[in-house]
């Protein structure tokens, strides 16, 4: 039976950043992520940014910021059995955003 792992984390944030030494901004923005792994070797993961602040462009003070990653763990195949003793984690992975 293929083990399944689903994961999903959200976070908010409102913040008026004033630290004393120069001009305070603000900025809020929302972050989430979902994280899917089959079988204990294939892993998919879904982040996102909805952020604003002053220090963007008037007009252009928000933005979607998404990416995407894949990964196959290696280490979790049966053709890597006998070595296994020697390297005990090896996973490939490749992502993209925007930023």
């Amino acid at each position: 039976m293929p083990i399944r792992l689903v994961s999903m984390v959200c976070r908010v944030c409102l913040c008026n950043l004033d630290t004393g030494d120069k001009q305070p901004f603000r900025f809020m923005g929302i972050a989430g992520r979902f994280s899917y792994t089959f079988d204990n070797r294939y892993v998919t993961e879904f982040n996102f940014g909805y952020n604003g602040s002053e220090n963007f462009a008037k007009g252009k003070r928000y933005g979607f910021f998404p990416s995407v990653a894949l990964g196959w763990i290696v280490s979790e195949e049966k053709f890597m059995e006998p070595v296994r003793n020697v390297l005990s984690k090896l996973k490939l992975r490749g992502s993209y955003g925007l930023v």
